[in-house]
């Protein structure tokens, strides 16, 4: 059996570019699935394409003429409240610019209430007094007497009281009066405030809900670069154990090919020459290099082991095999 001929090397660039453009191919057509249009009584939404770029896409929702009448309605009415807030912001602006009403003193008369209870109480007093000089009189007590003396203290006394409870009574009636002057100084203030926040709110029309389809996931596209890795590294190895079965390109190790193991597996760094680093497969560089007289291209078995230790086995020759179809 002669010696085969390494396989000429494949264009990986070529490969890369066929894979990315299936990945970008399987992209769009993801992106084109989910793009579902919805229809409801209250509205649509369509999407569209851009016809000179595929990628760029438009969603559209259109009101149904009914809920259209009432959105230009509303965008209508919102209008005229607009306008109304320059003159009701202005009204907050003067209310705003006034003092803050007093707190009202309880020792201040608003009122002439006492007045009015002492008017209405001093002719009983008077008619009182001039009653009881006449009962002390009839009774033959003398003015200036003691007993005219305490008779006269103790209706003074009663008069007294009287005037107490009069003033009494129109310092709560005042308290009263300044509560409520108060209260509605502060309502006339706030009013403009009531007033603008009134005029910027109100109900808005609900856009129609639309719901969520269910996704198309995304699939990357083949591996192109990876089919052609493998499909170079069998040519090779086919010609490696070719070539080892007929002139013993193993050196040392051609008792290997009588154990019917494919050469092109060893991959342990030690039987490597001439190492280049042209790319990465599947998340590990890939290299190219001289094994056995031939130059071939794979990973290195001692890299692999870092990440896929199952991927990798080590022969009873004391060098390390890598298992391409588990990678």
């Amino acid at each position: 059996m002669g010696k085969s001929s390494a396989p000429p090397a494949p264009d990986y660039a070529g490969a890369a570019r066929e894979t990315a453009a299936g990945n970008l191919e399987n992209a769009r057509l993801t992106t084109k699935a989910n793009r579902v249009d919805y229809n409801t009584p209250y509205g649509n939404l369509t999407y569209s394409q851009d016809p000179n770029d595929q990628d760029k896409w438009s969603a559209n929702v259109a009101l149904s003429p009914e809920q259209q009448a009432l959105f230009n309605q509303q965008n209508k009415t919102s209008q005229g409240l607009a306008n109304l807030q320059d003159s009701a912001t202005q009204r907050v602006g003067d209310s705003l610019g006034a003092p803050m009403p007093g707190v009202y003193d309880p020792t201040q008369a608003t009122n002439n209430a006492q007045e009015l209870i002492m008017k209405r109480l001093q002719p009983q007093m008077d008619r009182q007094a001039a009653s009881l000089d006449t009962q002390l009189a009839n009774q033959g007590i003398t003015v200036g007497s003691d007993a005219w003396k305490a008779a006269k203290e103790s209706q003074g006394q009663q008069f007294n009281d009287a005037s107490s409870q009069a003033a009494l009574q129109g310092i709560n009636l005042g308290m009263q009066q300044q509560g409520q002057q108060y209260q509605q100084g502060f309502a006339n203030r706030n009013a403009p405030l009531n007033e603008l926040s009134a005029i910027r709110t109100g109900s808005q029309v609900t856009n129609p809900t639309f719901g969520n389809s269910a996704q198309q996931q995304y699939t990357g596209g083949p591996d192109m670069l990876g089919a052609t890795s493998q499909g170079y590294n069998a040519a090779l190895n086919a010609a490696s154990a070719n070539n080892a079965q007929a002139g013993g390109l193993f050196g040392g190790l051609t008792n290997l090919a009588g154990l019917g193991i494919q050469a092109g597996l060893f991959s342990d760094r030690r039987l490597k020459r001439d190492i280049r680093k042209i790319g990465s497969y599947k998340g590990h560089n890939l290299y190219e290099y001289e094994k056995f007289g031939r130059r071939e291209v794979g990973v290195m078995a001692q890299e692999v082991m870092a990440t896929r230790p199952d991927a990798v086995m080590l022969h009873e020759s004391g060098y390390y095999m890598v298992r391409y179809e588990v990678l």
